[in-house]
């Protein structure tokens, strides 16, 4: 990954190819840290 440094490797044990299905607790909790990492401005519409 250090042609990419704006990126992060996560490897879930015990998971296959299907991530989601196979751990999907573990899975969410990696997207939702995922989500809330990123720098979103606040809606306009609000």
């Amino acid at each position: 990954m250090s042609d990419r440094p704006d990126t992060e490797y996560v490897r879930i044990a015990g998971a296959g190819h299907l991530v989601h299905d196979d751990k999907p607790d573990e899975y969410r909790v990696e997207v939702e840290r995922f989500l809330k990492s990123l720098d979103r401005p606040e809606s306009k519409n609000s």
